[in-house]
């Protein structure tokens, strides 16, 4: 299924549109581009159960909290249904089919709990998805306003210097061993 522009250009406003209108202010003089009200989304790839279940599970993994919103607020769930839709259908089938695995599970966050102890070296079908998951939640979390202001992200910026990371246990010996 080929993305069509304008649907492209939906998925990069949602990702684009903040209070500060850097979306309006990208596309002044372009077509409109109509914003997505994520509320009342209808999810195309997966059922509205199984949108509901990776809502949740995105929220459990990146709740909202006194620093910022959470993946609820920052539209995974749409992001994921989305790139979901335009994807392979033999993915869309195992998201599909682990997320109805997962739902079973009554209490989501000891599904997470259960799933992320052998994030490591995964084993089951269920554990190789939930890194799947995770990493697909993450990257559509700081795609989103809300996830590149909660990294304080200004864009593009050259660099003077790069001092490395600063916390002590991140630091070489003196001996230069490593």
């Amino acid at each position: 299924m080929d993305m069509d522009r304008r649907e492209l250009l939906r998925i990069i406003a949602v990702t684009l549109t903040t209070s500060s209108g850097l979306a309006r202010e990208h596309h002044q003089g372009s077509p409109a581009v109509a914003e997505v009200n994520i509320a009342s989304y209808q999810p195309r790839a997966l059922s509205p159960a199984q949108y509901k279940t990776l809502d949740a599970l995105s929220e459990i993994l990146i709740p909202a909290g006194e620093d910022g919103p959470g993946a609820h607020d920052a539209g995974v769930a749409y992001y994921l249904d989305t790139v979901l839709y335009y994807g392979d259908q033999s993915n869309r089938e195992l998201w599909r089919n682990n997320l109805e695995a997962v739902a079973s599970g009554a209490d989501l966050v000891a599904v997470i709990d259960r799933l992320a102890r052998n994030e490591k070296s995964p084993q089951t079908a269920e554990e190789k998805f939930f890194v799947t998951f995770k990493n697909a939640a993450i990257d559509a979390f700081y795609l989103s306003q809300a996830g590149r202001e909660s990294a304080n992200y200004r864009g593009d910026t050259a660099l003077i210097s790069f001092p490395g990371c600063t916390h002590p246990e991140h630091q070489s010996p003196p001996d230069g061993s490593a």
